[in-house]
């Protein structure tokens, strides 16, 4: 299991700064962690007028996905640079319920449901600072080699 709480997100996810969506690792174990993202960023990535902004359900979304690639590393082990990634091949049962508004602070807890192969199930469930659920949904990657990917 590699650890990642004391590892910064950007070196394991590899997204350009203006596209990372997890600040931090929280807490981790054995086929799970936890995930802090302050939500910050440009204006073009809120909806709304004025005080009323909100975030779309689509960055929402990519926010539990970077939360899983960190999970299939930490699982995993591999790194792009290395031998494999893990790529996001199903989303399914997400329920979104509750607006996320600039400044928010998001808890993301991701969990290894089942391990089939190459391929992992994961379960995730964002909370707001305060307790409220934002959003539950089921992930699922495939762990392949880098070098395959860059044949596609």
């Amino acid at each position: 299991m590699h650890k990642l709480v004391d590892v910064d997100p950007q070196t394991v996810l590899q997204n350009g700064a203006g596209f990372l969506f997890v600040d931090r690792v929280l807490d981790e174990g054995p086929g799970w962690l936890e995930t802090e993202w302050v939500v910050e960023g440009p204006a073009g990535f809120f909806r709304g007028f004025g005080a009323d902004l909100y975030l779309p359900a689509t960055f929402q979304t990519e926010h539990v996905v970077q939360s899983g690639e960190l999970l299939i590393y930490q699982v995993y082990g591999a790194t792009p640079e290395s031998d494999g990634i893990g790529v996001l091949s199903r989303i399914r049962n997400g329920r979104y319920r509750r607006m996320v508004r600039p400044g928010d602070v998001l808890r993301t807890r991701v969990e290894l449901s089942e391990q089939v192969g190459p391929a992992y199930y994961l379960s995730a469930v964002v909370r707001h600072s305060d307790g409220g659920k934002v959003l539950s949904t089921e992930l699922a990657y495939t762990a392949t080699t880098a070098a395959a990917i860059a044949q596609v």
